[in-house]
């Protein structure tokens, strides 16, 4: 182990881990964003994509669903939302 921690490359490390914590950060907004949205007046704000439909006609789309075998590991990691708002989007980005 300890050869192997002599051989890492810093700077690398820092790099990716900096990159993901940035990724993991802007899903908390996102999510909180969403939050937002729920609890105000805004309710009704237009959806930019929905991959949540019952009947979704590509394979591969379902899998991005909210709950299935993508997105629910994608919902837990980086708050991934199969429908988001406008709002969320622009936060996510930002």
């Amino acid at each position: 182990m300890f050869k192997g921690v002599y051989r890492l490359d810093v700077s690398k490390f820092f790099r990716y881990t900096s990159i993901l914590l940035i990724i993991f950060s802007a899903g908390l907004v996102a999510v909180s964003v969403h939050e937002f949205n729920e609890a105000s007046s805004y309710r009704n704000l237009e959806h930019v994509w929905d991959v949540n439909r019952h009947r979704i006609p590509m394979a591969r789309i379902r899998s991005f669903h909210d709950n299935g075998l993508v997105g629910g590991k994608l919902k837990a990691l980086i708050g991934y939302d199969g429908n988001p708002s406008l709002t969320e989007v622009m936060a996510y980005i930002g």
